[in-house]
């Protein structure tokens, strides 16, 4: 298999992300439903370094949320240890909503306080989306038509409706 780069990987402990996907994408790790589809398929977090505390990333959600299995969020924590055994730990992601009004030329995200913070394993699927600068509110700016734009919201994969909108 290959990375996101198309460059052959091999996780320490995993063997490569095909090997993981198979080991993971249905195994039901706290409760959690099966992947719904392929549309992330990187794992950024089964390398050092691969993934930092305020990285915005679209994760995988424990569920899906009308009819979406991934989410996009912030990276509170990164408490993995990476070892010749392979990565082991978890990431704990604030998840993120479309706010209700931007700037012409840009989509703002804002953080979802109604939502609980989410939990992903090291080995699990996640994408960082390069080039977010996190705001000190939680909120960032995606410029239309910017890759991050493309992933995240134009592409109507990813969750960003707001958990606490579904009460």
């Amino acid at each position: 298999a290959s990375d996101w780069r198309g460059s052959e990987q091999d996780v320490p402990g995993w063997g490569d992300f095909a090997q993981i996907e198979r080991a993971t994408d249905d195994d039901g790790w706290a409760d959690r439903q099966p992947v719904l589809n392929n549309f992330i398929k990187r794992h950024d977090a089964a390398f050092e370094g691969g993934v930092n505390e305020g990285d915005v990333v679209i994760y995988r959600l424990e569920a899906p949320l009308e009819g979406l299995g991934w989410g996009m969020g912030y990276v509170l924590a990164v408490q993995v240890c990476y070892s010749r055994n392979g990565p082991n730990g978890l990431l704990h992601v604030q998840p993120m909503k479309l706010a209700p009004a931007s700037k012409t030329g840009f989509v703002t995200v804002v953080e979802d306080l109604d939502a609980d913070v989410a939990m992903t394993r090291a080995v699990d699927r996640l994408e960082v989306l390069d080039g977010i600068q996190l705001c000190l509110d939680g909120s960032c700016q995606l410029e239309e038509c910017s890759p991050p734009h493309i992933r995240a919201v134009l592409s109507g994969m990813v969750f960003l409706s707001g958990h606490g909108s579904l009460a």
